[in-house]
């Protein structure tokens, strides 16, 4: 899931098929974008919130016009499932993630394929890009996590610190460090410049399964898996467990923090979204 560029909206993806548009304010859902011909994996916001592009299990990526709710592109090329998605900044590129243990770079304007980047040996579940836009950070099912060169597509660095699956990675705001989640029960803090492990926060007691950090970039936000389903926030400086949240029944694949801060959504394998309120 993930919120608009302005905040008014939040978007879903369900292994339903569709993807939905809901008002955050009332909680009203307002369209069911219906395409998808398998369960859609991740959702995002073009950066001029003009457009959403959704992946799924039917390998394909599709592109919504948000006023209308029409599709008005698709991106062909991957040879499995999905499971990722990110913007540059300026949304002039796009990048995938897919079970097929590639990724895939994409101008959006012509929906053309520029490069594909192989490294991993097992599914790709997660990719972020640098705030700056030069960086992709991708985690795999094979327990890597990978920097890339958006530019060239060459590899920077391979980093080995996760015993079992990453589900997801993202950059802090200032673009120095990544986190990564892992069916490990683990997060991880890792400095982008040099590939070193910076900090590891324990408390899960069962997979995590994404993870988020706020606009400020002070905490980052945790969910767990079905026998731990709870939502923690961290001290991004000091590590420590500021807060735990607990609503859902199963487990927690994704969350979303309003680009001003101050609501987090989670959307859960119960087939709930809830909304909290954070920082005050």
């Amino acid at each position: 899931m993930v919120f608009s560029p302005d905040g008014k909206l939040l978007a879903s993806g369900s292994f339903d098929n569709s993807v939905k548009l809901w008002d955050v304010t009332t909680g009203k859902e307002l369209k069911t974008l219906s395409g998808h011909t398998a369960g859609v994996r991740s959702v995002i916001f073009h950066p001029t919130g003009k457009w959403l592009v959704s992946s799924a299990n039917d390998k394909t990526i599709r592109i919504w016009d948000i006023a209308s709710g029409r599709e008005v592109g698709t991106f062909l090329g991957h040879t499995a499932e999905v499971g990722a998605l990110a913007f540059t900044p300026d949304g002039s590129l796009l990048v995938s993630g897919s079970d097929d243990t590639t990724l895939k770079v994409w101008d959006f304007a012509s929906r053309r394929e520029l490069r594909t980047l192989s490294g991993h040996s097992r599914e790709v579940n997660s990719v972020a890009i640098s705030p700056d836009g030069k960086t992709i950070a991708s985690g795999g099912f094979d327990n890597l996590l990978k920097f890339w060169d958006l530019a060239s597509g060459k590899e920077l660095k391979n980093l080995t610190g996760h015993k079992n699956q990453i589900y997801s990675v993202a950059f802090s705001p200032t673009g120095d460090i990544v986190a990564s989640a892992s069916t490990d029960t683990s997060l991880k803090f890792w400095e982008v410049s040099t590939g070193k492990e910076l900090k590891t926060l324990e408390g899960h007691k069962d997979e995590v399964l994404s993870v988020v950090f706020s606009p400020d970039g002070k905490t980052i936000a945790s969910g767990g898996g079905n026998s731990e389903p709870v939502i923690r926030i961290w001290n991004v400086e000091s590590g420590q467990e500021i807060q735990k949240l607990s609503g859902h029944s199963s487990g927690i694949r994704g969350l979303a923090i309003s680009p001003d801060g101050k609501i987090l959504a989670s959307g859960s394998r119960d087939n709930t979204i809830k909304l909290w309120r954070i920082n005050g």
